[in-house]
C-alpha cells in the first residue's frame, strides 16, 4: 500500500508500506490519545467545575459532556488535512456525546477509547 491513509481527525498518516495490523494498532492508539485528552482531561475537569446534574440513559452527566463533545467536534473541524467539513463536525460532535456518555456511565476512559479505536480501524479498513 502506498500513499496517504485517510483516517478521522488528527490520524493523518503518510505511509509507504504499512501492514494492515500495524495500521489498526496505530489507529487504536490515536483513539486512546484523543480519549485521554477529551474525556480524561477536558470532560473530567468540566464535570468538576459544573457538576453532573442530569441523568441520561443511566449516567450522571452535565454541561461537561456537551462542551467536551463540542470541543472534540471543533478539533476535527479544524483538522489541517481537510478543514471546515461541517458534516464531519456534526459526526464527531455526535460521537463525542457517545464517547462522553460511555465515560460517564463506566467511570473510565477504557470503553470510549476501545469504541473510538474500533471505529477508526473500521473506517480505515473500509476506505482502502
Amino acid at each position: 500500500m502506498t500513499g496517504v491513509v485517510s483516517a478521522p481527525g488528527w490520524a493523518r498518516v503518510a505511509v509507504t508500506s504499512l501492514p494492515s495490523a500495524l495500521l489498526a494498532v496505530a489507529l487504536v492508539f490515536v483513539g486512546i490519545g484523543e480519549e485521554l485528552l477529551f474525556r480524561g482531561l477536558v470532560q473530567t475537569r468540566l464535570d468538576e467545575a459544573f457538576g453532573r446534574p442530569w441523568r441520561w440513559f443511566g449516567a450522571d452527566v452535565g454541561p461537561g459532556l456537551v462542551i467536551g463533545a463540542a470541543l472534540f467536534g471543533v478539533s476535527h473541524l479544524l483538522a489541517p488535512a481537510n478543514p471546515f467539513q461541517w458534516g464531519w463536525f456534526l459526526w464527531t460532535f455526535a460521537m463525542g456525546l457517545v464517547f462522553g456518555w460511555l465515560r460517564a456511565r463506566t467511570g473510565s476512559i477504557a470503553a470510549p477509547a476501545l469504541v473510538h479505536g474500533v471505529l477508526d480501524a473500521v473506517a480505515a479498513a473500509l476506505s482502502r
